[in-house]
């Protein structure tokens, strides 16, 4: 009598173990709440996931409840993984790279074409491309010289406006090693923000422009590399044989230019 009774109790177990997961297969099919976790997953950005993208766990548990068909499960397990994947790309587009200009107004060999095109021309340079970021390591008296300059010249104040200078955090009277701490220390404090952004287009700056007396080319001031001051007054050429020639007989050119 005993062994038919552990016999009957093991028999109703797993007809409850059965009945459970013939519950459990209905419900989970169920074409009401199949499309309702289809359309709340549908709000998630991004596209949808393979089943074979969810965890393990997930995977298994579906296998087991339903294997084929609709599935509200598999719809909250995709629904769920796509959240996980929107949420990293947006981490990692806020934590991504950004471009930046540094321009060094007193440092020697930094860059040959803009110690001889000048500062003003540097920064002028810089302000025409997209960087998130653009730092003039100057004194303050300087940086407000080169930012007037480029401001008499049309530069709008939006576009100057894009210009930290001098460049970093304020950290008092420092030593010039630690000033490219400061300026790293600007720029996460910027991306900590949400600030480092790149320009959404090109600012458009205005040109100054001279002629070339003696060919009649025209010659762009802030990169003019042939210049040469006559009677007070500063001559642009467009190449070193067009300068040797005005220096060598300047009245043959000035006239034209008046």
């Amino acid at each position: 009598m005993a062994l038919r009774r552990r016999s009957r109790k093991k028999s109703d177990s797993t007809l409850d173990s059965e009945s459970f997961r013939d519950v459990v297969r209905k419900t989970d099919s169920n074409p009401q709440l199949v499309a309702t976790a289809r359309f709340l997953r549908r709000l998630i950005p991004g596209g949808e996931p393979e089943t074979s993208e969810m965890p393990e766990p997930m995977q298994r548990l579906v296998q087991e409840v339903q294997p084929d068909g609709p599935s509200t499960m598999r719809e909250i397990g995709k629904g769920a993984l796509q959240a996980w994947q929107a949420l990293s790309e947006a981490q990692r587009r806020r934590q991504g790279t950004a471009d930046v200009a540094i321009l060094f107004t007193d440092l020697v060999g930094f860059s040959d074409w803009a110690l001889e095109a000048g500062d003003e021309a540097a920064l002028e340079r810089a302000l025409s491309t997209p960087a998130s970021y653009i730092g003039l390591v100057a004194s303050r008296t300087r940086a407000e010289s080169v930012l007037g300059y480029l401001r008499d010249r049309g530069v709008a104040d939006e576009a100057l406006a894009r210009v930290h200078a001098p460049a970093g955090l304020d950290l008092g009277t420092i030593p010039s090693e630690d000033i490219a701490v400061a300026i790293l220390a600007e720029i996460v404090q910027l991306r900590a923000a949400e600030e480092l952004r790149p320009a959404v287009a090109e600012t458009p700056i205005a040109t100054h422009e001279e002629i070339d007396p003696v060919c009649g080319m025209t010659v762009e001031v802030a990169g003019a590399r042939f210049t040469t001051v006559h009677d007070g007054r500063t001559y642009y050429f467009c190449s070193a044989g067009c300068q040797a020639s005005f220096e060598a007989d300047p009245a043959a050119y000035v006239s034209l230019t008046r």
